[in-house]
């Protein structure tokens, strides 16, 4: 109906995970090392790594790890599929850009919108 931008602020990424994280896994040290391995996926600097992996590849990579260490606790793996796996490609490309390009970036949609 509206042709809106919404950007999502990595905080309220995180607290989300923290709260499903809460909610869905009952081990705590587990927990801790999830939100963890989340937490530095979600901080990952591209360095062009010398096979010249993407940086698409190189989350899809540590999120296939991810899934595979923390099999067990299926039922945030399928809320974490369902919720965000589909946004990868969005947060992959903001990531890889500069802060000024963002900034820019953020600009341009600032003026579009209003």
């Amino acid at each position: 109906m509206f042709n809106i931008t919404i950007y999502l602020c990595l905080w309220h990424v995180r607290r989300c995970w923290l709260k499903h994280l809460i909610k869905k896994v009952k081990d705590w040290p587990k927990r801790a090392a999830m939100f963890q391995a989340l937490g530095s996926i979600m901080n990952l600097k591209h360095k062009q790594s010398f096979n010249g992996q993407s940086l698409h590849d190189e989350v899809w990579d540590l999120l296939q790890v991810f899934y595979s260490e923390f099999l067990d606790e299926y039922s945030f793996i399928n809320y974490f599929r369902d919720a965000w796996q589909g946004k990868i490609g969005a947060y992959t490309l903001i990531i890889s850009l500069t802060q000024c390009q963002r900034c820019f970036m953020f600009y341009l949609n600032l003026v579009i919108v209003l």
